[in-house]
């Protein structure tokens, strides 16, 4: 488990879950394994509003663009995916996602990465990009060949921080909403803590 003291695993199909309950049993770590069935779509959406973090998420689909014509259907779900697995992630953690949708090119999986990220509202840097490994070549002038694709992001954190125009302090708050009665404000990249801004 590469360290990990505890593993939450899910997926939508009770059977999947009891072969991986099995294989982890199997391995000695069957004890620091959970496993969740349920739509992932719900799960994530709720755990997000619960405001449950983890070190890393993990977030590896089916495919969900068979066909051309379900490509734009497929980008939202991959979108609104990414976006909440983003916010389940811990300050400075780490999201490990992919696609195997060969109609979702590397190109529109990076631009979904980005929409998503901004949408998320925090800082999301890009560590490393994932592709089918040697033994499973594409195609150069195949523009689907490229099927297996993946992204390890990190997601870090940021503050708000605020001048009140009465007392002309310095206060550190959450971000502000569209209705933030705040005059003044800087949004400030924070990381471990540090930060700069000034009103």
């Amino acid at each position: 488990l590469y360290g990990a003291a505890s593993v939450e695993a899910v997926d939508a199909s009770e059977q999947a879950l009891a072969m991986l309950r099995e294989n982890a049993r199997r391995n000695g770590v069957g004890e620091r394994i959970s496993t969740v069935c349920d739509n992932v779509f719900d799960l994530v959406r709720r755990e997000a509003q619960e405001g449950r973090q983890y070190g890393l998420v993990i977030c590896d689909p089916p495919a969900f663009a068979k066909s051309r014509k379900a490509l734009a259907g497929a980008y939202r779900g991959y979108k609104e995916l990414n976006l909440r697995s983003m916010k389940l992630v811990a300050p400075g953690g780490f999201l490990v996602t992919c696609s195997c949708s060969q109609f979702l090119t590397p190109e529109l999986f990076h631009k979904m990465l980005r929409e998503a990220a901004a949408d998320c509202g925090r800082p999301v840097r890009l560590l490393e990009l994932l592709m089918q490994s040697r033994d499973h070549p594409a195609i150069v002038t195949a523009e689907q060949a490229l099927y297996l694709k993946g992204c390890i992001l990190q997601v870090l954190w940021w503050r708000a921080r605020r001048c009140c125009s009465s007392t002309g302090r310095w206060a550190w708050g959450n971000p502000p909403s569209a209705g933030c009665c705040w005059r003044r404000w800087r949004a400030v990249f924070s990381w471990m803590g540090t930060g700069a801004g000034r009103c």
